[in-house]
């Protein structure tokens, strides 16, 4: 959930990334600290440019939020509009506007791939920009390294750096309350 107690959906996909040509998509939802739903998936269909890749993963994937929604409010959960967080400005234009943004260089795009555009006009889901570098769901559909690595790894995991301290010691807790380890006296328990 952002602020707002919405929840936030991000997607991506990685263009034609396999031997076969098809592209890799990722999911990931959350609900405010760490992952509700994670996914890391290859595409069934090939795809001819990184917008459709991105509209096609988008299609793939969307079902399970919405499940994930329609399952919330049969528990009684009030539901608010889901956030879906896209990289790709064509993506969001051709979701926003179809079937007026469709043109001939886009009418190839299968329309169950756009079925997005129902739950975004009926105030299910409102499509946001997400520059990159904050794309969560780039860790499920391409390799990433370094300090952008860190921030997907920790945003999945739930993980705040001011308490790894925290977390070293319960894991030390677990480790000696099941015998796991004899020499906790190792560089890795020097808190």
């Amino acid at each position: 959930m952002d602020d707002s107690g919405n929840v936030v959906i991000y997607v991506d996909g990685a263009h034609a990334v396999h031997s076969d040509g098809k592209g890799h998509s990722g999911l990931f939802v959350t609900m405010g600290t760490g992952a509700m739903i994670n996914v890391s998936k290859k595409l069934g269909v090939n795809t001819v440019s990184s917008t459709e890749t991105r509209i096609v993963s988008t299609g793939e994937r969307f079902p399970k939020c919405l499940w994930f929604r329609y399952f919330r409010g049969s528990q009684g959960s009030a539901l608010k509009e889901d956030i879906l967080m896209q990289v790709n400005q064509s993506c969001i234009l051709l979701q926003k506007n179809y079937p007026y943004s469709n043109g001939k260089g886009s009418k190839h795009i299968h329309v169950r791939y756009f079925f997005v555009v129902d739950k975004i006009k009926n105030k299910e889901v409102k499509i946001v920009y997400c520059p990159t570098e904050k794309m969560i769901a780039d860790f499920s559909s391409k390799p990433t390294q370094g300090k952008l690595f860190e921030f997907q790894r920790n945003t999945i995991q739930g993980i705040k750096v001011e308490n790894f301290r925290l977390y070293k010691e319960w894991y030390k807790k677990v480790l000696q309350q099941y015998k796991l380890f004899d020499d906790l006296e190792h560089d890795l328990f020097q808190i």
